[in-house]
């Protein structure tokens, strides 16, 4: 089965897979869990931050009204940064799961699978197949970094990250079912997947620390706002 046609945030995708704006790389030094920790704590901090501004600032209408934007575009910016840190940890798994079947599927003799080559590489790619659909349903409801995707027999719509991996892997799994496929043109394909992987999570982890700096800045102008309040409160008659 061909590819079925691609449509993105960056244009439409027919044939070769077009790069996204980001490049090489894994992200994160490599390590998914850097950042979840940050993340977390930043939105608690957020949200305790904003119910005792709403405690102090109940007869400051016109202060309160100010802070409010400011809360609230701080929640919006975390909603993103917590959709950019799902993604950068599902294309980690995918990695995780891919690597047992890279390692197979480079120990295969030029020529064509035999059928028990073709069978076991079947079976760990099936690991593979199971984060790639977690992907996949992450990617369909998704709401700040990026469309959703939308994908039928013929079809893909979504991000340019969905869009080109969900492609790929199309296109692998094509290639493990065709009896007269060669192995090295699906190891290129495998290769061409492995290293969209690398590049979308190494884009996921820059917005992931633009999200951050973004929410600490933020929280930052809320606290200023807070500790002069608690100033004017202390020094009232």
């Amino acid at each position: 089965m061909a590819a079925p046609g691609l449509h993105s945030d960056g244009g439409s995708y027919m044939g070769n897979i077009r790069e996204s704006p980001a490049s090489g790389g894994t992200g994160l030094n490599g390590n998914d869990p850097a950042g979840k920790t940050t993340a977390t704590q930043l939105e608690r901090t957020a949200r305790r931050l904003g119910i005792t501004l709403r405690r102090l600032l109940a007869r400051d209408k016109e202060t309160r009204s100010e802070l409010d934007l400011v809360a609230a575009e701080i929640l919006v910016r975390i909603e993103r940064l917590d959709e950019w840190r799902t993604l950068h940890h599902l294309l980690y798994e995918v990695l995780v799961a891919f690597a047992p079947f890279s390692t197979s599927l480079g120990l295969v003799s030029p020529g064509s699978f035999s059928p028990a080559q073709r069978q076991a590489l079947l079976l760990n790619w099936r690991v593979c197949q199971d984060r790639m659909d977690a992907l996949a349903n992450f990617a369909d409801g998704i709401r700040w970094i990026g469309r959703p995707l939308r994908q039928d027999r013929h079809e893909l719509r979504g991000a340019p990250w969905a869009a080109e991996v969900i492609a790929l892997r199309l296109l692998v799994e094509d290639g493990l079912k065709d009896d007269s496929a060669d192995p090295a043109y699906v190891r290129e394909l495998a290769d061409e997947f492995r290293d969209a992987c690398q590049r979308h999570m190494k884009f996921a982890d820059q917005q992931l620390q633009d999200a951050i700096d973004e929410v600490e800045y933020l929280l930052t102008c809320l606290l200023g706002h807070r500790q002069g309040l608690l100033s004017d409160l202390a020094a009232a008659p």
